[in-house]
C-alpha cells in the first residue's frame, strides 16, 4: 500500500511506474511466501525486493543529476 501513496510517486514516467509495479509484484510474492511459510521462496523474495529497491533508487538518482 505504501508504494501506491502519492508521496511514493516521485516521477510520472513510464519507466518509474513500471518499476513501482515490479516492486509491488515482488513484495506481494514475498508476503505470499510468508503466509505459506515457504522459507526458500521468502528468502528469494527478500533478495528480489531488495534488488528492486536498489535498481529504482539508482534510476531516480540518474534522473536527478
Amino acid at each position: 500500500l505504501l508504494s501506491e501513496d502519492e508521496q511514493w510517486q516521485v516521477f510520472q514516467t513510464a519507466d518509474y511506474v513500471n518499476r513501482s509495479k515490479e516492486f509491488r509484484r515482488a513484495a506481494n510474492a514475498l508476503a505470499e511466501a510468508g503466509r505459506t511459510k515457504n522459507l526458500d521462496a521468502a528468502s528469494l523474495g527478500y533478495v528480489e525486493v531488495t534488488l528492486k529497491c536498489i535498481e529504482c533508487h539508482k534510476y531516480v538518482r540518474s534522473i536527478q543529476k
